[in-house]
Order: C-alpha cells, then sequence, then structure tokens
C-alpha cells in the first residue's frame, strides 16, 4: 500500500511530503452450522460443454440480482458447491440471498469467477477498502485464490491526493481489516503492519497522527488511543529506521489444488 502524506520532516528534504503504503469483515453465512469450512478436496471440474444450469445471487440491501453459470461457482468455491447442492433453501431454490454483501464488491467477485482478475464493475480504479472487503468476501466464500491476488492488489496500491481523503481511505481499511471478526487473518495482519508504516512515517506530524489514531483506535476516546499515540511519538524514528516490509508472499493462505 503506497500514499502521499505531507509530513513534518527533519532534513535533508525541504518539502514536508513523503511516501507511504496505503471496510470487510467476515460476514456471517446462511446456515453456518451446515456450511462450515470443507476440508481439502480436489475442485469440482470446470464444464462448460451441454446444457448449462444457473444458481441466483440476490446481494444487498437494495436488491441486485447476478445469474451465473452454477459449475462456475462449485469449481471455485467448496462453500458454493455445499451450498447448492444441499438440502436446504439455496439447494432447492438455486438462489442465494446476501443481504449484509455490497453489491459492487460482490460483482467484482464475480468477475473474477469468470477472468481470474480483479475488474470494477465499473472499470475504474478499486479503492484498497474495497479490495478488503473483496479478500474478506473471497474468505467467506472459501476461495484462497482470490483472497491471495486481493492481498496481492493492496500491496501496489498506490493513492495519491490531499491529507484528509487519504487519512479517510486509511481509516475506512483499517476498520476492515481490524475488526474482530477478521481477528488473526492474513488480511488483519497485512493491515497492521501497513498502518504502523503509516504511523511510524507522521510521527513527526502530530497533527497528522492524532487525525490518524482517532480515526483507527476508539475513535481517539479512551486510554487505549492516547497510549498509543504516545508509544508512536516515542519510538518513530525507531520504527522509521528499523520496520521493514514484509514479502507479500507472507500474507498469502494456503490454495489447495
Amino acid at each position: 500500500m503506497a500514499s502521499s502524506l505531507p509530513v513534518n520532516q527533519p532534513p535533508p528534504s525541504s518539502a514536508s511530503s513523503t511516501t507511504l503504503k496505503s471496510e470487510s469483515s467476515k460476514d456471517s453465512s446462511p446456515h453456518p452450522e451446515i456450511f462450515s469450512k470443507a476440508q481439502p478436496q480436489q475442485k469440482k471440474r470446470l464444464n462448460f460443454c451441454g446444457k448449462q444450469v444457473f444458481v441466483t445471487f440476490v446481494v444487498g440491501e437494495e436488491v441486485q440480482k447476478f445469474v451465473i453459470h452454477k459449475s462456475l461457482v462449485e469449481h471455485f468455491s467448496p462453500f458454493f458447491e455445499k451450498a447448492f447442492n444441499s438440502d436446504l433453501a439455496e439447494g432447492q431454490t438455486q438462489e442465494m440471498r446476501l443481504p449484509d454483501v455490497d453489491a459492487d464488491v460482490f460483482g467484482i467477485v464475480v468477475n473474477w469467477l469468470y477472468t481470474q482478475a480483479i475488474i470494477h464493475t465499473e472499470e475504474r480504479t478499486i479503492r484498497i477498502v474495497e479490495l478488503a472487503k473483496l479478500w474478506s468476501l473471497a474468505e467467506r466464500f472459501q476461495i484462497p485464490e482470490l483472497q491471495n491476488q486481493a492481498i496481492q492488489a493492496i500491496d501496489k496500491v498506490e493513492t495519491q491526493g490531499n491529507t484528509e481523503d487519504l487519512i479517510t481511505e486509511l481509516q475506512a481499511y483499517a476498520a476492515v481489516g481490524l475488526s474482530a471478526e477478521l481477528e488473526d487473518t492474513q488480511l488483519c495482519r497485512k493491515v497492521m503492519d501497513d498502518v504502523l508504516d503509516v504511523l511510524s512515517i507522521v510521527s513527526h506530524s502530530p497533527d497528522i497522527l492524532d487525525k490518524l489514531v482517532m480515526g483507527i483506535f476508539e475513535g481517539g476516546n479512551g486510554a487505549a488511543a492516547s497510549f498509543i499515540k504516545s508509544m508512536i511519538l516515542r519510538c518513530g524514528s525507531f520504527l522509521s529506521q528499523n520496520n521493514q516490509r514484509r514479502p507479500v508472499e507472507e500474507y498469502f493462505v494456503q490454495v489447495d489444488n
């Protein structure tokens, strides 16, 4: 994650600017007792020959429908394979309702199923918070290949803009990755490392640091936020010199062929 924030840093740079690496939760699934994580198994063969069967996804609060080849969703997702071949409503109707899912992000999932490329439905640059939500959906639907592509895309994000916009974007990204539902996941660790990178850079600018800490940790209320800010101010120079970015592969999930 890379972005630009103006900060007050010591020389040699006369201009007060620097470069830094720039919402998803593990949503509850329908019938979690049935659609729990499947054991690793061989993927169902993808086959578009002959008569095709389609499944329907009803997504979001405003209800957007996606009609997709059943063989495609079964090939990439054991979650969907189990759901659409069960005795529950999804298996009987071949329809799954996902009212808690962002339709735009689900559209990116659908594009990926058909192309194995992360492409926004409006063919625009995908925001880092959308990539975090995409990773979370891929985890929910048990699509590790998409999780790893989303992490790679997050690692390559370069965000340009004014300070307020960049702070808002980082706060939204952190709100997703640091949610309780994603605790101890690869995305959570990636977000924590990215946030640490940013905080170590802006430690020389208390006004920017204030805004970041207030937005990311407890809305700026309580002893935790004050403690974190104090520690960053004390350790900022050390972190800037010693914090090395990890290879993105360290955030990958296992892919079972």
